[in-house]
Parts: C-alpha cells; sequence; structure tokens
C-alpha cells in the first residue's frame, strides 16, 4: 500500500503551468477544467506568500457533470470566443485538467480550430496528475517556447536567457530575476528573464538569437535543451541561485568565458559589487559573530534553494547545516539525483527527501538544532522546542512576497538583513 502524504506543499502540475503563465505579461491563460481547479491554485499561491497573480480574473471553462459525460469540447470551443471578446491579450494559452484529459477532450484540435478563426491560441496539455508544480512550469515553459519562438533573424552575441527560477514557487522569484538581470545587465549582457516583465511574450518569440541559456535549478533545462538543440543555443546550467560575491563571481567568471567577454567589461563592475557587499558584510560583523554561537541549522526547500542557503551560510556567516529536507521531486535524470544528493551531504549532516509535512516536523522535532530555514509548515514545531524560525520556501503564511530578493549581492544583503533579524 502506498504511504499517506499529510498536507503536500507541491500543488499538481496544472497550478505549476498556471502561475507559470500568469507571469508571462500579455499571456491570457484560459483554463480546461472544472470550476475549482483554478479557484484553488490561486487560493493556495496566495495564501502562500507569493505574489498572487491575476488572480480570480483568469478565464476558464467551468466543466460541469454533462461535459464529464458527453465531452467539454464544445465548451472550449464557445469559451475560447467568448474570452477573446472580454480578455486583451495577445496569446490565448489553454490549458487542459485531469478532467478534461480523463474525458479524452481534443484540446490540440480545438486550439487549432481557433487558430483558423483568426485567435492566437496555443496549447499546453499539463493535467494535474502528470506531476507537481515543477512539472508544470517545466513542461509549461518548454511548451511555450515551441509554440512561440521564431527562427532567428540575426544571432545576439551578447543575449542570454534566464531559466529556472519558478514564479508562484520559489518565493523571492521576481526580486531574483531583477537582481539576475542586473548583474548581468552591469557586464554588458541583454537579458530574457520571460517572467514578470512587460517583454515576456516577446522574448519567447526572439529566446532563438540568445547566445547562452542560464538555468539555475535542474528545472529550466528541459527548455534550454530543446533550445540548444532546435537553435544551436548553448546552455550553462548551475545547482542553484548565485547569491552572495562568490557566486556571483563565478556566474560572471563562467559568462565571460562562454561568451568571450573582454576583462575591461566585468573587471570594474565585480569591483564595485565587491565593495558594496564588503561593506554592507562588515556592519553586520558583530551579529555575525554572535549568530556562529546560535548552533547548526536544519533547511527545508526545494533543492537549489537549499544549496543557495547551506552554501551562504557556510561561506560567510560560519554557520553549520545539520539537516536538509528537500522537498521537490528533483529530476527525472536519476544520475543528475545522485549526484546532486552526494553534493548536498557535503553540506549538511544529513539529507533527507520528503515532501510530507509530518515526516518534515518530525525531523525539525527531534533533530540536532536551533533554527529552522523552510516554510511555514515547521513553524509550529520550531515554536514547540522554541526554536528560531525564517521563511524561505513556500509556503510562506507570514508576509507577501512581491520582490523581495535572495540572489546576487543585494538579495545576500537582503538575506543577512532576515537572517540576523530572526535571531
Amino acid at each position: 500500500m502506498s504511504n499517506t502524504l499529510e498536507i503536500p506543499r507541491n500543488g499538481c502540475a496544472l497550478h505549476g503551468a498556471l502561475q507559470t503563465a500568469e507571469a508571462v505579461h500579455d499571456l491570457i491563460p484560459v483554463v480546461h477544467s472544472n470550476p475549482g481547479c483554478g479557484v484553488h491554485g490561486h487560493l493556495a499561491r496566495r495564501a502562500g506568500g507569493t505574489a498572487a497573480g491575476k488572480g480570480y480574473q483568469i478565464p476558464g471553462t467551468g466543466l460541469m457533470e454533462r461535459h464529464i459525460i458527453f465531452g467539454g469540447a464544445s465548451r472550449l470551443r464557445e469559451q475560447l470566443k467568448n474570452v477573446s471578446k472580454v480578455f486583451e491579450g495577445k496569446t490565448y494559452l489553454v490549458l487542459n485538467s485531469c478532467a478534461s484529459a480523463m474525458v479524452g477532450d481534443d484540446v490540440e484540435a480545438m486550439t487549432r480550430e481557433a487558430v483558423e478563426q483568426g485567435l492566437p491560441v496555443i496549447a499546453s496539455l499539463n493535467a494535474g496528475f502528470h506531476g507537481d508544480v515543477h512539472y508544470g512550469y517545466e513542461h509549461v515553459t518548454l511548451d511555450l517556447f515551441r509554440q512561440l519562438t521564431k527562427p532567428p533573424k540575426q544571432k545576439q552575441d551578447r543575449l542570454v536567457n534566464l531559466l529556472g527560477i519558478l514564479p508562484g514557487r520559489d518565493l523571492t522569484a521576481f526580486g531574483d530575476l531583477e537582481e539576475l538581470e542586473r548583474i548581468l545587465t552591469g557586464i554588458g549582457l541583454k537579458v530574457h528573464t520571460f517572467f514578470g516583465t512587460e517583454k515576456g511574450l516577446s522574448q519567447f518569440e526572439t529566446a532563438s538569437e540568445a547566445a547562452l541559456t542560464i538555468t539555475c535549478s535542474d528545472w529550466g533545462r528541459l527548455a534550454a535543451e530543446y533550445l540548444s538543440a532546435e537553435y544551436d543555443v548553448p546552455a550553462l546550467h548551475l545547482s542553484s541561485v548565485p547569491m552572495g560575491i562568490l557566486k556571483v563571481k563565478e556566474l560572471v567568471e563562467q559568462v565571460k568565458i562562454r561568451l568571450g567577454l573582454p576583462e575591461e567589461d566585468v573587471g570594474g563592475f565585480l569591483s564595485r559589487e565587491t565593495e558594496y557587499f564588503d561593506r554592507y558584510l562588515s556592519f553586520a560583523s558583530p551579529l555575525i559573530q554572535k549568530s556562529r554561537y546560535g548552533g547548526p541549522v536544519m533547511i527545508v526547500a526545494d533543492v537549489h534553494r537549499a544549496f543557495q542557503y547551506a552554501e551562504f551560510l557556510r561561506i560567510y556567516l560560519g554557520v553549520p547545516v545539520q539537516t536538509i529536507a528537500v522537498t521537490d521531486s528533483f529530476t527525472e535524470d536519476k544520475n543528475l539525483r545522485e549526484e546532486k544528493l552526494l553534493r548536498l551531504k557535503k553540506l549538511a549532516a544529513q539529507v533527507y527527501e520528503s515532501q510530507d509535512e509530518k515526516e518534515i516536523s518530525d525531523l525539525v522535532r527531534h533533530a540536532e538544532i536551533s533554527r529552522v530555514l523552510g516554510s511555514s509548515l515547521e513553524q509550529r514545531a520550531a515554536r514547540e522546542r522554541k526554536l528560531s524560525w525564517m521563511g524561505v520556501s513556500y509556503p510562506d503564511f507570514s508576509g507577501l512576497y512581491l520582490n523581495k530578493s535572495h540572489a546576487g549581492i543585494r538579495g545576500a544583503v537582503s538575506f543577512l538583513e532576515d537572517y540576523l533579524q530572526s535571531l
């Protein structure tokens, strides 16, 4: 018998696809589902602390019992016509659901029919049962590239694509994209972030013109591999979101080598960033010294975020990480999965894989730690032991994240403030 999963923190593939689509400006998602799917996704996202997207304005077909029995294709046809009259968007994206997939609605045929009638409609078939939110982000992003990206008119040797930061799942997604764009722009590059920008759709269209795709997690690999195979855009895969001056220097150095950037384009920028970071690090040094006596910590997060926070704590604060609980499903590549586990085990005494609230809370109750960096689902167990707690992963019921960042230089300073204030 399979185990029961209590209070899962990862929504379904449809929710991941919907949250991702909402973050693309001028892209209107149309959910082909029963009335509850889109609403539940919105409520979970809002309660979890991430920016709430388009909210209740998401159009859907609202499938009822008769559509499950006789099929809902006609309902989708009707809704696409209505949506185009009410919602102004450059492109409409049809997302199917468990219900429409199980009854066999031919969503792709309805999409082609709408295109023949002059509507700019595309589709992404990510029914909820295919996987969790990570699967939804990964595959809807791939579908957007497949259907929107055009052959390059001309390659741009200083254009890069940035992938692997998940809107709606990574709490600081939009702020992190802004900060990494600031850094890459600072060394003379143009950056496609795709999400949270008014140029999102046009960036998908011109992604083939880029000289490099940078992925900040394994969830950007699938789309990056497509761009590489289809349009000869090479990829640079990072294990986590760069945070702190050392990781920023590593990123800049790798990009400089890949793109053949002259040293004068990056040297001055890195000097200024180093001075900025070191100044605030020195301001916080008395509290940093105090934090080292607080004992080891536990991190509960997706793997790329676990890497990010564990490395930052070790390098800059000298704080040992006792336990890491990884809450995403990693990747289908078993070799890559094992490699990541081995690397995490070098950063922490214990590494677990779990999405179960009870199981992770039990780890909090019994681990030899002084504080928890994780989600609100671990907060109660931390309070029982009078441990310090800090929200770094979804869901965080304690606040709302708009453009707060924990990436790069300014994001590292922001994290430092949050961490030291939570002592």
